[in-house]
Protein backbone atom coordinates (compact mmCIF):
# COMPACT_ATOMS: atom_id res chain seq x y z
CA UNK A 1 0.00 0.00 0.00
CA UNK A 2 1.36 3.42 -0.90
CA UNK A 3 1.99 5.84 1.99
CA UNK A 4 -0.83 8.26 2.64
CA UNK A 5 -0.19 11.80 1.34
CA UNK A 6 -0.09 14.76 3.72
CA UNK A 7 -3.41 16.38 4.58
CA UNK A 8 -5.05 17.76 1.48
CA UNK A 9 -5.03 21.50 0.90
CA UNK A 10 -8.34 23.34 1.31
CA UNK A 11 -6.98 26.52 -0.29
CA UNK A 12 -7.47 28.80 2.70
CA UNK A 13 -10.78 27.29 3.82
CA UNK A 14 -9.36 25.83 7.02
CA UNK A 15 -9.01 22.15 7.79
CA UNK A 16 -11.34 19.39 6.63
CA UNK A 17 -12.65 18.56 10.10
CA UNK A 18 -13.74 22.18 10.63
CA UNK A 19 -15.45 22.19 7.26
CA UNK A 20 -17.29 18.98 8.06
CA UNK A 21 -18.41 20.42 11.39
CA UNK A 22 -19.71 23.54 9.63
CA UNK A 23 -21.67 21.35 7.22
CA UNK A 24 -23.28 19.41 10.07
CA UNK A 25 -24.13 22.70 11.79
CA UNK A 26 -25.85 23.88 8.63
CA UNK A 27 -27.81 20.65 8.15
CA UNK A 28 -28.66 19.77 11.76
CA UNK A 29 -28.78 23.19 13.44
CA UNK A 30 -29.80 25.41 10.52
CA UNK A 31 -26.66 27.46 11.16
CA UNK A 32 -24.87 28.11 7.89
CA UNK A 33 -22.49 30.78 9.16
CA UNK A 34 -19.52 28.47 8.87
CA UNK A 35 -20.23 27.76 5.19
CA UNK A 36 -20.62 31.34 3.93
CA UNK A 37 -17.08 31.48 2.58
CA UNK A 38 -17.19 27.97 1.10
CA UNK A 39 -17.87 27.47 -2.63
CA UNK A 40 -21.09 25.56 -3.42
CA UNK A 41 -19.10 22.66 -4.89
CA UNK A 42 -15.89 21.25 -3.43
CA UNK A 43 -14.09 18.46 -5.28
CA UNK A 44 -10.98 16.57 -4.26
CA UNK A 45 -8.41 16.11 -7.04
CA UNK A 46 -6.05 13.17 -6.71
CA UNK A 47 -2.58 13.79 -8.02
CA UNK A 48 -2.81 17.38 -6.76
CA UNK A 49 -3.81 16.34 -3.21
CA UNK A 50 -6.07 19.37 -2.86
CA UNK A 51 -9.70 20.43 -2.94
CA UNK A 52 -10.96 22.77 -5.63
CA UNK A 53 -14.02 24.98 -5.29
CA UNK A 54 -16.59 25.61 -8.04
CA UNK A 55 -19.83 27.56 -8.35
CA UNK A 56 -21.40 24.48 -9.93
CA UNK A 57 -20.36 20.97 -10.82
CA UNK A 58 -17.96 21.29 -13.77
CA UNK A 59 -18.17 19.24 -16.93
CA UNK A 60 -15.22 18.03 -19.02
CA UNK A 61 -14.22 20.42 -21.78
CA UNK A 62 -13.43 17.47 -24.07
CA UNK A 63 -12.84 13.75 -24.12
CA UNK A 64 -9.61 11.99 -24.97
CA UNK A 65 -8.89 8.40 -25.93
CA UNK A 66 -5.73 6.36 -25.59
CA UNK A 67 -5.48 3.25 -27.78
CA UNK A 68 -3.96 -0.11 -26.88
CA UNK A 69 -1.06 -1.02 -29.14
CA UNK A 70 1.81 -3.38 -29.81
CA UNK A 71 4.56 -3.75 -27.26
CA UNK A 72 2.32 -2.58 -24.45
CA UNK A 73 1.87 0.92 -25.88
CA UNK A 74 -1.02 3.21 -24.96
CA UNK A 75 -1.13 5.91 -27.63
CA UNK A 76 -3.27 8.76 -28.95
CA UNK A 77 -4.29 6.86 -32.07
CA UNK A 78 -4.83 3.24 -33.11
CA UNK A 79 -1.75 1.55 -34.50
CA UNK A 80 -1.14 -1.66 -36.39
CA UNK A 81 -3.37 -4.67 -35.84
CA UNK A 82 -2.17 -6.98 -33.12
CA UNK A 83 -3.14 -9.02 -30.09
CA UNK A 84 -1.91 -10.17 -26.68
CA UNK A 85 -3.02 -13.22 -24.74
CA UNK A 86 -2.96 -14.64 -21.24
CA UNK A 87 -4.40 -17.61 -19.35
CA UNK A 88 -6.93 -17.02 -16.58
CA UNK A 89 -7.09 -19.78 -13.97
CA UNK A 90 -9.96 -19.32 -11.47
CA UNK A 91 -7.95 -21.34 -8.94
CA UNK A 92 -5.14 -18.75 -9.08
CA UNK A 93 -6.94 -15.38 -9.28
CA UNK A 94 -5.29 -11.97 -9.33
CA UNK A 95 -5.44 -10.63 -5.74
CA UNK A 96 -7.23 -7.39 -4.94
CA UNK A 97 -4.80 -4.48 -4.52
CA UNK A 98 -6.56 -1.31 -3.38
CA UNK A 99 -9.48 0.27 -5.19
CA UNK A 100 -12.98 1.29 -4.10
CA UNK A 101 -13.39 -1.64 -1.75
CA UNK A 102 -15.12 -2.15 1.59
CA UNK A 103 -12.98 -5.12 2.62
CA UNK A 104 -11.33 -4.81 6.02
CA UNK A 105 -8.02 -6.26 7.06
CA UNK A 106 -5.63 -7.51 4.40
CA UNK A 107 -7.30 -5.69 1.47
CA UNK A 108 -7.49 -1.97 2.35
CA UNK A 109 -9.10 0.52 -0.03
CA UNK A 110 -7.32 3.32 -1.85
CA UNK A 111 -4.49 3.79 -4.35
CA UNK A 112 -2.30 0.73 -3.84
CA UNK A 113 1.04 -0.15 -5.42
CA UNK A 114 0.37 -2.46 -8.37
CA UNK A 115 3.86 -3.99 -8.69
CA UNK A 116 2.87 -7.47 -7.53
CA UNK A 117 -0.23 -7.48 -9.73
CA UNK A 118 1.60 -6.29 -12.84
CA UNK A 119 4.35 -8.89 -12.39
CA UNK A 120 1.83 -11.69 -13.05
CA UNK A 121 1.63 -13.41 -16.43
CA UNK A 122 -2.17 -13.13 -16.43
CA UNK A 123 -2.17 -9.31 -16.33
CA UNK A 124 -1.65 -7.30 -19.52
CA UNK A 125 -0.38 -3.72 -19.26
CA UNK A 126 -0.39 -0.85 -21.75
CA UNK A 127 1.44 2.38 -20.89
CA UNK A 128 1.60 5.91 -22.36
CA UNK A 129 4.70 7.95 -22.95
CA UNK A 130 5.46 10.49 -20.18
CA UNK A 131 3.05 13.44 -20.22
CA UNK A 132 4.57 16.73 -21.38
CA UNK A 133 2.10 18.87 -19.41
CA UNK A 134 -0.30 18.49 -16.49
CA UNK A 135 -3.55 16.81 -17.61
CA UNK A 136 -6.66 16.46 -15.46
CA UNK A 137 -8.93 13.47 -16.02
CA UNK A 138 -12.44 14.29 -14.86
CA UNK A 139 -15.75 12.46 -14.93
CA UNK A 140 -16.46 8.97 -16.14
CA UNK A 141 -13.67 6.77 -17.47
CA UNK A 142 -14.61 3.96 -19.86
CA UNK A 143 -12.73 1.19 -21.61
CA UNK A 144 -13.84 -0.27 -24.92
CA UNK A 145 -11.95 -3.33 -26.09
CA UNK A 146 -12.19 -6.39 -28.28
CA UNK A 147 -11.44 -9.83 -26.88
CA UNK A 148 -11.90 -13.54 -27.48
CA UNK A 149 -11.95 -16.37 -24.96
CA UNK A 150 -11.78 -20.15 -25.13
CA UNK A 151 -14.44 -20.27 -22.39
CA UNK A 152 -18.24 -20.00 -22.64
CA UNK A 153 -18.21 -17.31 -19.95
CA UNK A 154 -15.51 -15.30 -18.22
CA UNK A 155 -14.73 -11.90 -16.71
CA UNK A 156 -12.59 -8.97 -17.81
CA UNK A 157 -11.21 -6.46 -15.31
CA UNK A 158 -9.80 -3.13 -16.50
CA UNK A 159 -7.78 -0.84 -14.21
CA UNK A 160 -6.37 2.63 -14.87
CA UNK A 161 -3.10 3.44 -13.09
CA UNK A 162 -0.77 6.41 -12.67
CA UNK A 163 2.93 5.60 -13.12
CA UNK A 164 5.32 7.88 -11.22
CA UNK A 165 8.70 8.96 -12.48
CA UNK A 166 10.31 6.17 -10.45
CA UNK A 167 8.08 3.55 -12.09
CA UNK A 168 5.66 3.05 -9.19
CA UNK A 169 2.21 2.16 -10.53
CA UNK A 170 -0.79 3.24 -8.40
CA UNK A 171 -4.37 2.27 -9.15
CA UNK A 172 -6.76 5.13 -9.93
CA UNK A 173 -10.00 3.52 -11.09
CA UNK A 174 -11.23 0.11 -12.21
CA UNK A 175 -14.23 -1.84 -13.43
CA UNK A 176 -15.35 -5.32 -14.44
CA UNK A 177 -17.62 -6.93 -17.02
CA UNK A 178 -18.99 -10.47 -17.00
CA UNK A 179 -18.86 -11.70 -20.58
CA UNK A 180 -22.26 -13.40 -20.51
CA UNK A 181 -23.84 -10.05 -19.52
CA UNK A 182 -21.88 -8.02 -22.11
CA UNK A 183 -25.02 -6.86 -23.93
CA UNK A 184 -26.36 -5.29 -20.74
CA UNK A 185 -23.32 -2.98 -20.66
CA UNK A 186 -22.96 -2.40 -24.41
CA UNK A 187 -22.07 1.14 -25.47
CA UNK A 188 -21.83 2.76 -22.04
CA UNK A 189 -20.41 0.20 -19.63
CA UNK A 190 -23.39 0.85 -17.36
CA UNK A 191 -26.00 -1.75 -16.50
CA UNK A 192 -29.06 -1.97 -18.75
CA UNK A 193 -31.31 -4.70 -17.29
CA UNK A 194 -33.40 -5.21 -20.43
CA UNK A 195 -30.85 -7.75 -21.70
CA UNK A 196 -30.53 -11.42 -20.76
CA UNK A 197 -27.25 -13.33 -20.25
CA UNK A 198 -25.74 -14.93 -23.33
CA UNK A 199 -22.85 -17.39 -23.36
CA UNK A 200 -19.81 -16.87 -25.54
CA UNK A 201 -18.90 -18.73 -28.68
CA UNK A 202 -15.35 -19.86 -27.83
CA UNK A 203 -12.78 -18.23 -30.06
CA UNK A 204 -15.12 -15.53 -31.33
CA UNK A 205 -14.17 -11.87 -30.88
CA UNK A 206 -16.63 -9.66 -28.98
CA UNK A 207 -16.68 -5.96 -28.18
CA UNK A 208 -16.86 -5.02 -24.49
CA UNK A 209 -17.45 -1.71 -22.74
CA UNK A 210 -16.47 -1.31 -19.10
CA UNK A 211 -17.17 1.68 -16.87
CA UNK A 212 -14.30 2.50 -14.53
CA UNK A 213 -16.64 4.88 -12.71
CA UNK A 214 -15.77 8.55 -12.20
CA UNK A 215 -12.55 10.23 -11.15
CA UNK A 216 -10.83 13.58 -10.69
CA UNK A 217 -7.12 13.02 -11.18
CA UNK A 218 -4.30 15.23 -12.42
CA UNK A 219 -1.36 13.58 -14.16
CA UNK A 220 1.80 15.63 -13.69
CA UNK A 221 4.46 16.22 -16.36
CA UNK A 222 6.76 13.20 -16.56
CA UNK A 223 4.13 10.80 -15.23
CA UNK A 224 2.39 8.16 -17.36
CA UNK A 225 -0.95 6.41 -17.52
CA UNK A 226 -1.23 2.62 -17.58
CA UNK A 227 -4.13 0.31 -18.37
CA UNK A 228 -4.27 -3.19 -16.91
CA UNK A 229 -6.45 -5.91 -18.42
CA UNK A 230 -6.96 -9.18 -16.60
CA UNK A 231 -9.83 -11.48 -15.61
CA UNK A 232 -10.02 -11.44 -11.82
CA UNK A 233 -9.66 -9.26 -8.74
CA UNK A 234 -10.27 -11.50 -5.75
CA UNK A 235 -11.81 -11.23 -3.19
CA UNK A 236 -13.26 -7.91 -4.31
CA UNK A 237 -15.16 -9.71 -7.07
CA UNK A 238 -16.17 -13.37 -7.20
CA UNK A 239 -14.00 -15.54 -9.40
CA UNK A 240 -15.65 -16.59 -12.65
CA UNK A 241 -15.26 -20.39 -13.05
CA UNK A 242 -15.31 -19.97 -16.86
CA UNK A 243 -17.99 -22.67 -17.18
CA UNK A 244 -21.15 -20.58 -17.29
CA UNK A 245 -22.00 -21.49 -13.70
CA UNK A 246 -22.39 -18.91 -10.96
CA UNK A 247 -19.40 -18.87 -8.61
CA UNK A 248 -21.23 -20.08 -5.52
CA UNK A 249 -22.83 -22.93 -7.50
CA UNK A 250 -19.67 -23.97 -9.31
CA UNK A 251 -18.06 -27.33 -8.56
CA UNK A 252 -15.63 -27.23 -11.50
CA UNK A 253 -13.44 -24.62 -13.14
CA UNK A 254 -11.58 -24.42 -16.44
CA UNK A 255 -8.59 -22.33 -17.51
CA UNK A 256 -9.51 -19.78 -20.19
CA UNK A 257 -7.16 -18.47 -22.84
CA UNK A 258 -7.97 -14.75 -23.23
CA UNK A 259 -6.91 -12.74 -26.28
CA UNK A 260 -7.20 -8.96 -26.44
CA UNK A 261 -7.11 -7.46 -29.93
CA UNK A 262 -6.14 -3.92 -30.90
CA UNK A 263 -5.49 -1.70 -33.92
CA UNK A 264 -7.18 -1.78 -37.33
CA UNK A 265 -10.77 -2.94 -37.01
CA UNK A 266 -10.36 -3.49 -33.26
CA UNK A 267 -9.76 -0.02 -31.77
CA UNK A 268 -9.42 -1.07 -28.12
CA UNK A 269 -9.12 2.10 -26.05
CA UNK A 270 -9.54 3.98 -22.80
CA UNK A 271 -11.62 7.17 -22.88
CA UNK A 272 -11.77 9.89 -20.24
CA UNK A 273 -13.05 13.44 -19.88
CA UNK A 274 -10.45 16.21 -19.68
CA UNK A 275 -11.09 19.24 -17.48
Amino acid sequence: MAPRPPQASLNGLGDLSALQTAWFDAVLKDDSAGLRAVPPVLLYFMGENRWRGFDELPTPVRTRSWFLGAGGALADGPGETGSRSYDYDPLDPVPTAGGATMIHGAFPAGPADQAAVEARADVLTFTTAPFAEATTLFGEVTATFFAASTAVDTDFVVRLCRVDGDGTSLGIADGIVRASWRDSYAGTGRWQPRHEPSVLEPGRTYEYTVSLWHTAFTVAPGERLRVQITSSCHPRWDRNPNTGAIAYDATETVVARQTVLFGGGHPSRLTAGIL
